[in-house]
């Protein structure tokens, strides 16, 4: 037996894989839900009431956070209680700096590592592992690549949908046209050349500091290929923000019953004056699938490391785990990290 895992949002389809990846790997799981606890193996969590944190979270020797809570009330209760947490939702820096400046300014009892999934998670891992090796990069170039059936259940349709039609500081403005940059970019085939849109540009691709000084440059592209065509029109119309979420939802009102095997690739690159130094793409079978089980990976580690001196407080990914100690068990579980190397630069829009 690993340990015992709580999984907060075990109801919903990342968190119901992540308890599922857990428990095939000889974790003992308790399934967090929002719902009153009826099934075996589940309880109650409510985290607009904290108070339905505190017993469970004592019986867990890891938390695997899956939901999109602003207010972080459950890494705010590890700081105080102690334990050791991976959040694996796709949470606003705003909200993680916050967490870090309150966990730097008074004593953290326990672990926080954030941005602990695939994408935000493995991505930085190799954006840091580049950097590592680029030291004299200048800009940080990453295409998520989203495919149609990734988007799974309403929190993956909203958190497209509220990246794409919020224009971040790196879009392009005028008084009545807000629009995302773009740029045509060689992504490995069977993708090609597309022109990619920015997305998520506020978020700095969550890399907390590692970005420091550079200029980071986030873009999607989306493999239906009628919803791509149509954000790709109505951007420099400046109507993004006018798109409703329905299109996003068409085909998936409700969870699937299982995680889906589509294609999933992650682009990144690093540059200095416009150069390209290098890229790399990190690529797997099944989003939600290969998240829960970067986060099984993350947690076996962070449970077996001794605590000691500056192992409390609240972390990136990247300030926890490199690449090179962290790749053949990301290989072993299905993500693989590929070099792409090549010289054509994109056209920026």
């Amino acid at each position: 037996m690993m340990g015992t895992v709580l999984v907060v949002g075990a109801d919903g389809v990342l968190g119901s894989t992540v308890a599922t990846t857990f428990a095939q790997i000889g974790w003992q799981v308790l399934r967090g839900s929002r719902r009153p606890a009826e099934a075996p193996g589940t309880v109650q969590i409510d985290l607009t009431r904290p108070e339905t944190l505190h017993d469970t979270a004592f019986r867990a020797d890891l938390i695997v956070n899956t939901v999109p809570d602003h207010d972080l009330t459950v890494e705010r209760w590890v700081l105080d209680h102690g334990g050791r947490v991976l959040n694996l939702a796709t949470i606003p820096t705003s909200a993680a700096r916050r967490l870090r400046v309150r966990a730097a300014q008074q004593r953290a009892y326990g672990t926080v590592v954030l941005n602990a999934g695939l994408s935000p998670g493995v991505t930085n891992l190799v954006i840091a592992h580049l950097l590592s090796e680029y030291p004299e990069a200048d800009t940080i170039e990453f295409v998520m690549c989203l495919p149609a059936t990734g988007m799974s259940g309403r929190a993956g349709v909203a958190f497209v949908h509220e990246n794409l039609t919020t224009i971040g500081r790196h879009g392009v403005y005028n008084r009545r046209s807000p629009r995302h940059d773009t740029a045509s970019i060689d992504l490995p085939e069977p993708i090609g050349r597309k022109r990619c849109f920015g997305f998520a540009e506020r978020e700095r691709a969550w890399l907390l500091d590692t970005s420091a000084g550079r200029v980071v440059r986030t873009y999607a592209y989306l493999d239906r290929h009628r919803l791509h065509s149509t954000v790709v029109a109505l951007n420099p119309l400046g109507l993004l923000s006018e798109v409703p979420m329905a299109p996003f939802l068409v085909g998936r009102r409700t969870p699937p019953a299982q995680p889906s095997a589509e294609p999933i690739m992650h682009w990144m690159s690093v540059k200095r004056r416009d150069i390209r130094l290098a890229t790399r793409t990190v690529e797997c079978r099944g989003g939600y699938a290969h998240a829960a089980a970067a986060a099984a990976v993350f947690g076996e580690e962070l449970l077996h490391r001794v605590e000691g001196a500056g192992s409390t407080g609240c972390f990136g990914l990247e300030e926890v785990f490199a690449l090179r100690q962290m790749q053949g068990l990301l290989e072993t579980a299905g993500i693989q990290v590929v070099d792409e190397r090549s010289s054509a630069a994109p056209q920026r829009a």
